[in-house]
């Protein structure tokens, strides 16, 4: 049988394993919440106290036997002020940054999705407008991810005593089921911002030839088949993330067998290695985006859509720029051991907010201009689409 020893181990990372599962880095001043398993690797939520847009999963990279893991309920309360006093990268200064721009972009956000719902219309089923409907549901679900975020760090920052994170406690638990909500919406968010630019460039395209039609209709069904896949995987790495913790915390893992510390590491892996898979997509999403709304706006060049298509350009190659970044940041954050240096650490979350929720923020911005100003002749639907009658039923 397993023993578990009276004090506080310090692991590879640099952090120590609490007897309720948060690990305490000793080189920063903040805990970050881990599940309360000593052994199996965990989903870690890597935007649960650190604010940003984006709220993904990674593997917990500590893989311990449970008596290097432990601590006593009454948590050694002068190593923790101590570490706090290290004045380092991850001070409050990086924590009060990060919220800080989360919040600048979230205000606006809201003030721009009532304006949008206001001044636009048009239905679903024209094609010339299609894409400002997608539009309006991801301005939700990315107003909805940055306020989810901003609430989980309140809460965290107002409830930072070590009994905040005892076993079971409400609070504690409240915040992982939210930050675990957040996975979807976060990645249907980015769905639907693909489906708006895809639908855009559609729009541009309405006078295209019956083979260039054909093409189309392939594109709509990869396009589909992209969307419901976001979906379904991730209400998977939602479930599989709950299902970790909430096992965690039906028992604090006394008695289990090595099967059962297995199979919470399996569903970690394969958590991770899904939610990795979907950022994969929407790179892949927006390569794919680029290359339509390239070829859509070489067909209006010297009429007075241009103007309109120098923007959607734009937008192409925002969503490209940040889906990379997002793909690479996921694999720093979650599969590079030596990214959790607690310098890099803090200010990858400042890069992240630029590049991922700010950029973001620009390119509904342009969306928000094209769909909502005269001049660039997109605001209404288009006089140009008289077409067979069977080109272009859609469904999506």
């Amino acid at each position: 049988t397993w023993t578990r020893k009276r004090e506080r181990q310090p692991k590879a990372d640099g952090s120590v394993c609490l007897q309720n599962g948060i690990a305490k880095s000793s080189q920063g001043n903040r805990p970050y919440l881990r599940h309360p398993s000593p052994r199996a690797p965990c989903v870690t939520l890597s935007h649960i106290l650190q604010p940003s847009s984006r709220i993904s999963v990674s593997i917990d990279k500590t893989l311990q036997h449970p008596d290097l893991c432990t601590a006593s309920a009454t948590t050694s309360r002068t190593k923790i002020e101590e570490e706090q006093a290290d004045p380092d990268m991850s001070s409050p200064l990086v924590f009060i940054v990060n919220t800080t721009l989360l919040g600048l972009v979230t205000l606006p956000a809201l003030v721009l999705t009532v304006l949008l719902f206001r001044r636009t219309s048009g239905s679903r089923r024209e094609p010339s407008r299609k894409w400002a409907t997608y539009t309006k549901v991801a301005f939700v679900l990315y107003l909805l991810t940055n306020v989810l975020s901003l609430i989980i760090t309140g809460v965290d920052a107002a409830n930072s005593d070590s009994y905040y994170y005892r076993h079971n406690n409400p609070t504690y638990l409240a915040l992982l089921t939210l930050s675990n909500i957040s996975i979807p919406i976060g990645h249907v968010g980015s769905a639907a911002v693909f489906l708006a630019l895809f639908y855009l460039a559609r729009a541009f395209s309405l006078l295209r030839t019956d083979e260039t039609s054909r093409r189309y209709r392939i594109g709509r069904q990869c396009a589909l088949g992209a969307f419901i896949w976001v979906c379904l995987a991730g209400l998977t790495v939602m479930c599989l993330s709950i299902s970790i913790f909430v096992a965690r915390y039906a028992d604090t893992g006394y008695g289990y067998s090595q099967d059962y510390y297995d199979g919470l590491r399996n569903r970690s892996v394969a958590a991770s290695s899904i939610d990795l898979a979907l950022f994969a997509t929407h790179l892949l999403c927006a390569i794919g985006t680029m290359v339509y709304t390239a070829k859509a706006r070489k067909k209006v060049l010297g009429t007075p859509l241009q103007k309109a298509s120098n923007l959607m350009l734009a937008c192409g190659i925002l969503w490209l720029l940040r889906n990379v970044w997002s793909l690479l940041y996921t694999i720093l954050w979650g599969f590079m051991f030596g990214f959790n240096i607690n310098f890099v650490y803090s200010w990858g979350f400042i890069f992240d907010i630029i590049l991922n929720s700010w950029m973001t923020f620009v390119i509904f911005v342009l969306l928000y201009v094209l769909a909502t100003t005269d001049k660039y002749a997109m605001s209404q639907p288009q006089g140009q689409e008289q077409r067979p009658k069977n080109m272009d039923e859609e469904g999506l």
